[in-house]
């Protein structure tokens, strides 16, 4: 009997070995001072997390994490004044390890070897506008940084008519599409054309969604309009419109787990949502992944109508925000845009309803 235990032993010894040896690992020598703290930074959706870090010791640090499945991209932080606050890229999938010569204040463009060949394949771009990259992160610059953007996005467009539409190809894609919402954006053409390169298939990609979605935006809800609606799933998977409560007051709240006002607006929605049930509906539309939108659930309990269209931003929530979270939007029981409104303050919710409905009596 004690042959298969020793062997159950080495065969948990060698899984123990292969896990690890499937880790993540970014290491680097540095000049920024010892007891700074170096973070490897995920965004998810709308929000951030960091998902490792180490105190930097004698110049250097090591930041080993669990790998997942797939390829993603992290971001090496520093938060100290001694270096410009965009991090670095860092591209990681099973097995990766990564050596970054984190030296000077230009925290973008350190220098990375990695044996990911996505690494390689990100930093092209990083190289191909390095001295955009670093005007940007001189603190003494007086350039203004929209040009400057504008400028490294049209290199980068160039420089993807002549690669493969690979993974990073289409996130890069995604990157610019999104940039192309903000007014200072003067490439939007130049998107479009590169747009027609794509393939259907290519076109259904979450990356190739976001494209979409950014290029040819939906309708946006204006006031004294009808609402506009959508295909909207609870965390059961239960599909849900606006419509369902015509003929009822809805408060609808544009939210991200990242996003600290809709995070202080929580006990003002839950508070409204048990106040006026039959006359009020409060729906509340995460622009968050799935995953970050149910650990962001669980985490502060969403109790009433908590929906996501599994689009980000880039779906119905384009509809009714433009670049600020979190937003609000009160639509008539007749189903007319009200009012739109953005940013938190305590009380603000209750006052603005208070507008529109009675407000409630002792034994509501």
């Amino acid at each position: 009997m004690k042959l298969p235990i020793v062997l159950s032993w080495v065969i948990a010894i060698i899984s123990c070995v292969n896990l690890r040896a499937q880790n993540v690992v970014v290491e680097g020598a540095t000049d920024i001072s010892d007891g700074e703290i170096m973070y490897l930074f995920l965004m998810e959706g709308q929000s951030g997390m960091s998902v490792g870090s180490d105190t930097i010791r004698d110049g250097k640090f090591r930041i080993e994490i669990p790998s997942d499945s797939g390829i993603r991209q992290l971001n090496l932080i520093c938060l100290t004044p001694e270096v410009a606050s965009m991090g670095r890229e860092i591209i990681v999938g099973p097995g990766t390890k990564a050596f970054v010569h984190a030296f000077g204040p230009a925290s973008h463009t350190w220098k990375v070897e990695s044996n990911q060949p996505a690494q390689t394949e990100n930093d092209a771009y990083i190289l191909n506008s390095i001295d955009l990259w670093n005007e940007v992160q001189n603190k003494a610059t007086t350039v203004n940084h929209d040009s400057i953007y504008n400028e490294i996005a049209k290199r980068d467009i160039q420089l993807m008519r002549n690669l493969p539409h690979t993974e990073i190809w289409m996130g890069k894609f995604a990157e610019h599409s999104m940039g192309s919402t903000f007014d200072s954006c003067n490439y939007k053409d130049e998107l479009i054309d590169l747009y027609a390169t794509l393939t259907e298939n290519e076109r259904r990609t979450l990356n190739g969604q976001r494209i979409t979605g950014f290029l040819f935006p939906p309708s946006v809800a204006t006031e004294n309009q009808p609402l506009i609606d959508g295909d909207l799933y609870d965390l059961s998977g239960n599909l849900h419109h606006l419509s369902e409560f015509k003929g009822k007051w809805i408060l609808l709240d544009l939210w991200s787990a990242g996003c600290y006002p809709c995070i202080m607006a929580i006990p003002e929605l839950e508070a409204l949502s048990k106040e006026r049930p039959d006359s009020l509906a409060v729906i509340s539309i995460s622009c968050d992944s799935e995953k970050q939108w149910r650990k962001a659930s669980e985490h502060h309990k969403i109790s009433w109508n908590n929906w996501n269209d599994l689009k980000e931003n880039y779906g119905i929530f384009q509809s009714y925000y433009k670049n600020a979270i979190p937003a609000f939007v009160i639509i008539s029981p007749e189903g007319t845009v009200i009012k739109k409104m953005d940013g938190y303050a305590k009380g603000k919710l209750r006052k603005e309803i208070n507008n529109y409905l009675n407000p409630p009596t002792d034994n509501q």
